[in-house]
């Protein structure tokens, strides 16, 4: 069936997946279109329009503290980027409790994977937990949550992978990693692992360092099932 979708075509020599890293914002929880909401509304109180697009664009599997200092490098922002980020992340924490959801399939998908798996973000190791939480999510079975903070070393570098792979106890190249993000998916490209690249929105193309697209979580447990059992490659 693979074969015929052409996501993934078959190869044997490639090297089956012994575990799975997954990213948590924008792959577990749809919350980046909402902290891109608050952004906008942020910066609509100091009169100046941002474009909800714009905004996910800028704020996507990044930093906060790096994207905060562009925005303040490019607009007349009253205030410090050290007084912004506080009072974003509160903004951002109320919003989760309010409305934050699950992607769909996100928990069918965090029950159906067959080998160990991480959960692995450039957010503060609180809100991968508080993420999870608001939206409802049971990742009890992840072997760690892996957090850029702790190390110091966000991505697009590749150390939160690397952590995760080592935690796992499996080499980097047997992992595959699940990425919505430029920065996530290379990230986990240069820890030497394979990359899906999930997006539902059919406007993102896919990326050209990732192995496969998922468009849905049901087609993730697919492509992992696939990857886990036989490797795969484009």
């Amino acid at each position: 069936m693979l074969r015929e979708t052409g996501v993934l075509q078959p190869l044997p020599t490639a090297a089956p997946v012994r575990g799975v890293c997954l990213d948590c914002d924008g792959v577990l929880v749809d919350s980046e279109s909402l902290s891109a909401s608050v952004l906008t509304a942020m910066l609509l109180e100091q009169g100046i329009e941002f474009g909800a697009a714009e905004a996910l664009t800028l704020l996507r599997g990044r930093q906060v503290a790096t994207w905060v200092a562009e925005l303040f490098a490019a607009l007349p922002l009253a205030g410090s980027p050290e007084a912004f980020v506080p009072d974003y992340r509160a903004r951002v924490s109320a919003a989760y409790r309010r409305e934050l959801r699950p992607e769909p399939h996100a928990q069918e998908l965090l029950d159906r994977i067959e080998v160990p798996y991480s959960i692995v973000s450039n957010a503060p190791g609180w809100k991968i937990s508080e993420g999870l939480d608001c939206a409802g999510l049971d990742a009890s079975s992840a072997s760690s949550y892996v957090s850029a903070y702790d190390l110091q070393s966000w991505k697009p570098e590749p150390t939160v992978y690397l952590e995760a792979a080592a935690g796992l106890g499996v080499p980097a190249e047997h992992c595959i990693a699940v990425e919505d993000s430029d920065a996530g998916i290379r990230a986990a490209h240069a820890a030497g692992m394979r990359v899906l690249h999930y997006a539902r929105e059919e406007t993102i193309p896919t990326h050209p360092m990732a192995v496969a697209r998922s468009r849905s979580h049901r087609q993730t447990c697919l492509l992992l099932t696939t990857l886990a059992t036989q490797g795969a490659a484009v």
